[in-house]
């Protein structure tokens, strides 16, 4: 598909197409980063930010965990 980018206040934009946003797999109001490369600007999804507590959550009550033994401290680590 071939489309201009047109003065829209006092930025500049470009619309896409329902078919386009469908085929990308990209929601309206959905966080898109948007990039600029020499010759093109490129538009994908934003990545959902992992958050500790929510990825912490998940892990079932109850479970244990085991020690692992990486060794003497090394480098800048040791206190």
């Amino acid at each position: 598909m071939s489309t201009s980018i047109l003065k829209w206040g006092n930025s500049q934009g470009v619309r896409l197409t329902m078919e386009m946003l469908r085929t990308a797999k990209i929601d309206i109001s959905e966080p898109v980063v948007i990039k600029a490369e020499p010759g093109r600007i490129v538009i994908e999804k934003a990545r959902p930010k992992v958050v500790l507590a929510e990825l912490l959550a998940r892990i079932p009550n109850g479970t244990k965990f085991e020690l692992v033994d990486y060794g003497p401290p090394a480098g800048n680590e040791a206190p």
